[in-house]
């Protein structure tokens, strides 16, 4: 049994388009509690859903090895992430898609020595449809592949129904969101996801 939480906060700079986030990730195994790495992101609203063109909002994140495992193992080397996230509304539904990558120094070879950078390519699709304008049922999946020791490469795909519903307290919205991951591939699995989201409004201040 194990349990994975993590804490992201977002705060617009100097206008929406630009996007600043940190999440602070942290696990619970046996009893034993540890942080995982902090993420430090970006992203840049490239798109807006204009005429054709879909929501686009590439990130960039740095990962900071802070746990003590990946301490042990990476020493001070920190990891990159990249997303390329498309987004489309059509009428009730909205359709989402991502790919990425990571590249980070997480892998120790069978003689002990460290490997170079992993490459963790990935790939994510969900659908959303609005039966209500505070409710969505959901259905998301996920893939990805990663270099274990050996070379032997690691094949997940997590697929995870669910759905979630908001409630509007005045300026300020809070949503709520319960999935269930069914994770297959290498890896047999399968757990329960409880998302929660307190959304603020944006204020611009201008000097006088």
């Amino acid at each position: 049994r194990r349990w994975d939480g993590s804490f992201t906060q977002e705060w617009p700079v100097v206008s929406m388009r630009h996007q600043f986030s940190f999440t602070l990730p942290a696990s619970m195994v046996a009893g034993d509690v540890a942080m995982g790495d902090i993420l430090l992101n970006y992203r840049f609203q490239v798109w807006t859903e204009e005429g054709r063109l879909p929501a686009f909002s590439p990130r960039v994140s740095i990962i900071l090895p802070s746990s003590d495992e990946r301490r042990t193992r990476v020493g001070s080397d920190p990891g990159w992430q990249f997303n390329l996230p498309f987004s489309r509304e059509f009428g009730r539904l909205y359709v989402h898609a991502n790919v990425g990558a990571t590249w980070i120094k997480d892998r120790i070879e069978s003689d002990g020595t460290l490997a170079e950078w992993t490459n963790i390519p990935s790939a994510a699709a969900s659908a959303n449809w609005a039966v209500t304008p505070m409710f969505q049922l959901m259905f998301e999946t996920y893939t990805q592949t990663a270099s274990q020791i050996d070379a032997v490469r690691e094949n997940t795909v997590i697929v995870s129904p669910g759905f979630r519903t908001g409630w509007n307290l005045g300026e300020r919205q809070v949503v709520v969101g319960v999935g269930v991951p069914i994770t297959r591939g290498d890896v047999h699995d399968k757990g329960v996801m409880v998302y929660g989201s307190l959304e603020m409004p944006f204020k611009k201040t201008r000097n006088k």
